[in-house]
């Protein structure tokens, strides 16, 4: 997922995401815990050309 932003409030919404998405996941298929040991990446892109050289 690739998100931009002016603001600096990309950890609020991932921690949304990732939590409704958890909820979602493990009502579906009857289990429970958290679905991601590591946290999401976050990287400053400057360029077009800088993004297609990123590993994501």
């Amino acid at each position: 997922m690739l998100i931009e932003t002016t603001k600096e409030n990309l950890s609020i919404f991932m921690r949304s995401v990732n939590a409704n998405y958890a909820k979602y996941f493990n009502k579906k298929y009857s289990r429970s815990g958290h679905l991601w040991q590591d946290r999401y990446k976050s990287k400053c892109i400057i360029s077009e050309n800088y993004l297609y050289t990123l590993n994501l």
